[in-house]
């Protein structure tokens, strides 16, 4: 989802650490709250949260526009590449990495131009 321009350059956060053109990705994981942006260089970056800051970004280990979620305490995201391709990761809160994508199959109609939303309900990850 495009960000709707706002301020000189349109940009969410004019920092350098947390320039996004588009719509952060936000969910709770563990009781913090987890932040994933796109930066205007194609990068992605997430960074942890509470009430009062985030910690310093870390660098995603993927392209496009983000989503997350959590559902029965594992946190979600799901990529949307420039390529339409939707890839979906899970972090491993033992190892604090993200592990192997997997990414849906183009052939049966799994991709998409837009970003989806993604939330838990009723026990099931659901986008739209």
């Amino acid at each position: 989802m495009a960000w709707i321009p706002r301020g000189q350059d349109g940009l969410v956060q004019q920092h350098s650490n947390g320039e996004t053109s588009y719509v952060p990705a936000l969910t709770t994981h563990h009781g913090e709250l987890w932040c994933l942006w796109s930066s205007p260089s194609g990068n992605l970056y997430f960074a942890i949260g509470d009430n009062d800051s985030f910690g310093e970004r870390q660098l995603f280990p993927d392209r496009g526009n983000p989503v997350v979620a959590e559902l029965f305490g594992t946190l979600h995201a799901v990529i949307v590449r420039n390529s339409g391709e939707i890839a979906h990761w899970v972090y491993d809160d033992i190892e604090g990495t993200w592990g192997e994508p997997t990414v849906l199959d183009q052939q049966v109609g799994l991709s998409t131009s837009q970003t989806p939303a993604l939330i838990a309900f009723h026990n099931k990850l659901v986008s739209n």
